[in-house]
């Protein structure tokens, strides 16, 4: 059932459909960290996200909340819709080091 792998990907081990599923699900390190390794991890996810919003600067965090502002006073769905993104992909991300 399982297929030999090439040796650049699984060094010569049998690779099979629940390993497929594994790797994609994340289990040997959890669904919500990118890399393996803790050193590599970047840190909480509330500090990621300050550095997040602080490597934008003044000038386009300030164009970045009046855009917030004008959407919701203008385009409402087009508000929830970029805020109800960004909450729910943000814990799909919180292992990325920034």
């Amino acid at each position: 059932m399982g297929l030999l792998a090439p040796s650049g990907l699984q060094l010569g081990h049998r690779f099979v459909l629940p390993d497929l599923i594994g790797l994609i699900l994340r289990r040997n390190y959890g669904s919500t960290k990118l890399v393996s390794m803790t050193g590599y991890a970047g840190g909480p996810p509330w500090q990621r996200l300050a550095a997040l919003m602080l490597s934008f600067g003044l000038v386009a965090g300030f164009f970045i909340i009046l855009g917030a502002i004008q959407a919701f006073r203008r385009a409402r769905w087009y508000f929830w819709f970029t805020l109800i993104g960004f909450v729910f992909t943000r814990p799909f991300l919180s292992g990325l080091a920034i």
